[in-house]
Parts: C-alpha cells; sequence; structure tokens
C-alpha cells in the first residue's frame, strides 16, 4: 500500500471538524435559537444544514484528488489514476453523507465550539490510525475483515481505499464498475447505512437531550408506554395560593382578568399562572397578564427578579414548570412551533451573521417566517423603512455599528408583522442619540402591534409603554398605566432644597455657621407641612416627600420665596414622583 494510498482516507476525515465547528458554532452564538425563536421548523434547519454542506465532500474530495494529482505527484499512488469515475462518486459520495451524519449525531454532546473541533479532529485522526492498523496489521489482503468493524465508519471508508489500493498494486486498477467482492459491497452499504443510521440518531436525540438552549421533546418512545390522563381542574384547584405573594389589588384583579378570558385567541398574550424553577430556585411564582391587541407592556424588575425567565418561557428558550401561556390561542405547551411563527424576537444581544448584509439577515427571516416569495422583498423593505435602514440595506452586519445593529435586531423582530413582539432590554448599551432614535421607531408601532419591553431604564418604560408591570422575586407587584402607579406609589410630590454653598466655610460656634441655617430650613418646614418625610439629605440638600392632600403648591410657592433670603436658600423646586421613585417603593415593599 503507497504513502499516498495512507494520506488519502486521513485527508478526508478532516471535514468531520470543519462540519461538526459549523454546527455547534450556530448553537453557541444562539443563532440556532434566535431561529427557531423566529419560527424555524428543525425538519428545514436539518435539511437546510445537509444541502449547504452536501457539496462540500464531493467538491473537496474531488479537489483533494485534483491536487494530488497534479502536484503531489510523489505521493499519489496508482490506483487514484486509474480509479473508476463512478467508483469515486459512490465511494466519495458516501463517505461525505457519512460525515454529515457524524457531525449532527456529536453535536448533541457538545455545546462549545472550540471543544467540537478538538472533538472532530480526534475522531479524525485516531479512527484514521485505528482503521489502517487494522488493514496493515490485523487483517491484511487477503483476510477478510469482519462484517461489525465494516459498520464503523472510517475502518470502512479505509478499507475501500487498501482494497483499491492493493488491487492496484498487484493485479490492476478497477477502471469499470465490475461485480464487487462481498466485503466491498459491504463496506459501501455500510457508508449509507450509517448516514441513515447516524443523521436520524442525531436529529433525535437533539430533540429529547436538554441543550443549554432551547425546550426538550419527551422521547417518543415513551409516548407508548405512558397512559394518557385526562385532567379536569376546578377553578379553585388552578388557582395557587398566592396570599405571601405581595401582590397589589391591580395585580389580583389582572389575575382575575385572565381567570375569566375563554377565547384565548383574542389576545396576543395570555399568562397564566407561570411558574419557572431553577433547581431550588423559584425564578417566577404565578404570573399572570394579558397583553391587548397595540398595547406595549413594560416589564421592569432589580436584576434576578425574572424577566428574562418569562421572556424566555414564553418564547421556547426555556421550558416553564408550571401554568401555561397562550400567543394568540396557541399553547406554549403543546404548540410551541405554532407560538414562534406568531411571535417577533429582539434579544438582549444583537445574534447577527457578521458575512450576512441587513437585506440578507430580513430575507432569512421572512422566508423562516413562511412569507411567500412574491411578498417578502416587499416585506424587508417595508421591516427596513420602519427602522430607518434603508441606506444600508447592502451592508454587512460586520460592517454596522452597535446602533445600527440594534435597529436590525429589532428589523427582524417586526419582519412579517408577527402577532406579538418581545423587546429583552433594547436600548442596552446605546448613546443618547442611538437610544432617542430607537425609541421612535418603538413609539410608531404603538397601536400597530401588541409588544412586551424588558428595561432597567425607567425613562423608556415612561415614554414607551402603554402599561408597566413592577415584578421582583417573581412576583409581580403592580401592574397599570405610569400615571396611575404614580399616583399609588410615588407619594406624592417632592420638594429640593439647596442652601448656599458659602455657609460651610462658616466654622467653630459661629451663629451663623451651616448647621443653625440647616436647622433653620427644617424647623420652618416642619411648620408649614408638618407631615412631610425628609427622604434625603447630603451637603446641604434636601430632598422632602409631601402627599398631594398635603400640599398647595401655590402657598408653599409664597411661603418659601419670602423667606428665601433669610433663610439663606439658593434653590428650591416642587416636582411630581418619578417611575423611578415608584420602582425603588414596590422592589423594597
Amino acid at each position: 500500500m503507497s504513502f499516498g494510498a495512507m494520506l488519502y482516507p486521513l485527508s478526508l476525515s478532516l471535514l468531520l471538524p470543519v462540519f461538526l465547528y459549523a454546527i455547534v458554532l450556530e448553537k453557541e452564538e444562539r443563532l440556532l435559537q434566535m431561529m427557531k425563536m423566529n419560527g424555524m421548523k428543525m425538519k428545514d434547519y436539518w435539511i437546510l444544514i445537509d444541502d449547504s454542506i452536501n457539496l462540500s465532500p464531493s467538491s473537496s474530495s474531488q479537489a483533494y484528488t485534483w491536487q494530488e494529482y497534479h502536484c503531489l505527484q510523489i505521493l499519489i499512488s496508482n490506483f487514484l489514476q486509474s480509479f473508476s469515475i463512478s467508483y469515486q462518486v459512490i465511494v466519495l459520495t458516501g463517505w461525505g453523507l457519512c460525515q454529515i451524519s457524524l457531525s449532527f449525531f456529536f453535536q448533541v454532546f457538545v455545546s462549545k465550539a472550540r471543544t467540537a473541533t478538538i472533538i472532530g479532529y480526534l475522531l479524525s485522526v485516531w479512527g484514521s490510525i485505528i482503521a489502517l492498523t487494522a488493514n496493515l496489521a490485523i487483517y491484511p489482503d487477503p483476510y477478510e475483515i469482519p462484517i461489525y468493524l465494516q459498520m464503523i465508519p472510517q475502518i470502512a471508508f479505509n478499507r475501500i481505499v487498501y482494497i483499491f489500493s492493493m488491487a492496484c498494486a498487484q493485479t490492476g486498477c478497477i477502471s469499470q464498475l465490475s461485480p464487487l467482492t462481498s466485503e466491498i459491497q459491504g463496506c459501501i452499504i455500510s457508508l449509507y447505512v450509517n448516514f441513515i443510521v447516524f443523521g436520524l440518531l442525531g436529529v433525535y436525540l437533539h430533540e429529547i437531550i436538554p441543550q443549554e438552549f432551547g425546550v426538550s421533546s419527551e422521547p417518543w418512545i415513551f409516548r407508548f408506554f405512558k397512559k394518557r390522563k385526562i385532567e379536569f381542574r376546578d377553578e379553585d384547584e388552578y388557582k395557587i395560593n398566592i396570599q405571601d405573594a405581595q401582590e397589589d389589588q391591580d395585580s389580583k384583579n389582572e389575575r382575575e382578568k385572565v381567570y375569566k378570558i375563554k377565547n384565548y385567541e383574542d389576545y396576543p398574550l395570555i399568562c397564566k399562572d407561570l411558574r419557572k424553577t431553577y433547581q431550588n430556585n423559584v425564578a417566577v411564582k404565578c404570573f399572570c397578564i394579558a397583553v391587548e391587541q397595540g398595547e406595549i407592556f413594560g416589564l421592569l424588575g432589580p436584576n434576578g427578579a425574572g424577566k428574562t425567565s418569562i421572556l424566555s418561557a414564553i418564547t421556547g428558550l426555556y421550558s416553564c414548570n408550571d401554568g401555561e401561556a397562550y400567543v394568540g390561542g396557541y399553547s406554549i405547551k403543546t404548540n410551541m412551533q405554532s407560538v414562534q411563527m406568531n411571535i417577533g424576537v429582539c434579544p438582549q444581544f444583537d445574534l447577527l451573521w457578521p458575512e450576512l448584509t441587513v437585506e440578507e439577515h430580513l430575507l432569512s427571516y421572512a422566508r423562516l417566517k413562511g412569507i411567500d416569495k412574491q411578498n417578502e422583498r416587499a416585506k424587508v423593505q417595508q421591516s427596513m423603512a420602519e427602522v430607518k435602514l434603508e441606506p444600508y440595506f447592502n451592508y454587512y452586519a460586520n460592517q454596522l455599528s452597535g446602533g445600527m445593529k440594534r435597529r436590525l435586531s429589532i428589523a427582524i423582530a417586526l419582519v412579517g408583522e408577527p402577532l406579538i413582539i418581545f423587546l429583552d432590554e433594547p436600548s442596552t448599551g446605546l448613546d443618547p442619540d442611538n437610544r432617542r432614535q430607537l425609541w421612535d421607531i418603538i413609539s410608531q408601532c404603538k397601536g400597530k402591534r401588541a409588544m412586551v419591553l424588558t428595561t432597567h431604564s425607567m425613562e423608556e418604560a415612561d415614554v414607551l409603554c402603554t402599561r408597566i408591570g413592577i415584578i421582583s422575586s417573581g412576583v409581580l407587584r403592580c401592574i397599570g398605566q405610569s400615571t396611575h402607579l404614580k399616583s399609588i406609589y410615588g407619594g406624592g410630590y417632592h420638594l429640593f432644597i439647596s442652601s448656599h454653598k458659602e455657609l460651610y466655610l462658616q466654622k467653630n460656634n459661629d451663629p451663623h455657621n451651616q448647621y443653625y441655617y440647616q436647622n433653620m430650613i427644617k424647623s420652618y418646614l416642619k411648620s408649614i407641612l408638618p407631615q412631610a418625610l425628609l427622604v434625603q439629605e447630603f451637603n446641604g440638600n434636601f430632598i422632602y416627600q409631601v402627599e398631594k392632600n398635603q400640599l398647595v403648591v401655590s402657598e408653599v410657592f409664597q411661603s418659601i420665596e419670602s423667606k428665601k433670603e433669610e433663610l439663606r436658600i439658593q434653590d428650591w423646586g416642587i416636582s411630581q414622583a418619578t417611575l423611578e421613585d415608584v420602582f425603588m417603593r414596590v422592589v423594597e415593599m
């Protein structure tokens, strides 16, 4: 057996780590889950992956062959020059397909692209070494290799090359389709059988084995043995005990509203006692909301409150442990595929392909959502116009600025006019100018599409959202319009007073020192606003919280202005409570 014939199987085996890296990279960077959340069916994904790399084995194999033939005359073996083209097509196609199915299989157990590459090279190199050892040392010609070893893909491929090489060296190369030995037939059949077996096994295991992202399915075999149970749950039984949930009356009213809804398809989104746990930690407790058509619902909460867990459960990134959610009447538990066909998702971080243009991104997602070919260009143009990306339609994603990438992510969520759009902290990391432009884009969708927006910016929620819910420790503490929440939790007005800074230069027991005037200011405010609460004091500045029914703005204005010089007040003002005040008060309850 010539040196070239020994290297030939190894060189073609190095395609496996390339295929494995490409598939795992999409998993690692969450591009696969992004496509699923925007309507992609997994069967289409596997067919697409197979088609996209199916040409690679044949084309790469031929490239290797011609490169060896023209450039590596020293290493080329005689059998490659005389090897039948028909045999090359049959054998190389079988080996190429087999490597594709092997990449499907091994990607199930790997979540990092770098690890996948290492595993791919180890499989290729060690598999070739073992196969070469079996051919040269254990089963040399004319001993026939056992059938169980023929079923190992790399041994089967190496055995075919070995036999043809030996034939060229001893009796003459096989240059046309002639009757094959049973051993060669068995090895060729083994390649195609392995393609089917490993391909189906990889697709099946990908669905049932829990991955880092995504919802796994129940093993098919268990469905045949599990008894079907029809459960009838009483309304009182369905309600989870929430006495310790610390919900306000508006949250309880929202829950009662959800319980009374009969036609789920009338609402873009309904969450009914949604619950999510991570090991022993409860992230979301009995979450209930009903989002109306055209509404922008803001979901606020501190880090770890459960916002992302709620969105992840609804969009299919993670499974929920209990409760239910409906998108346009489709259940996230029984019909997640239809749910994902009717939603648009803008994740917290941009998930884009650097080598695709803006237009190519939108065309890809438009096709995933099932838009027909006649209308897809119009839909893409509409989405680009909505986010003002038309001048950049031919730019690659890696050429866009951070603000432009964020617009592209929102355009992806908008394409196809989904029933509801989920925006997870859309303005994170943007400068003020880009943030304002993004707000304008989202505001234009108000009344046209339902949206759920999570954010840490109280100003953003105040400007964009028609209704706001504040969640803390997995519980919806309050819900309502911004003005409604301010009136209940804002504490009325805030009174700001700043004294003259030069007073801090006074020392010792001077009667006109800083403490004297500070105490004078406090005493005076106590006399005119006895119910006022001092919430903050720093560096000669005071912030008082005053209930609405305790303050008449005109009277306070006249009183403070008349005492301004006497009390050495430098500046003062009255403002309504902000949404940030509401947020801080609610999460500290």
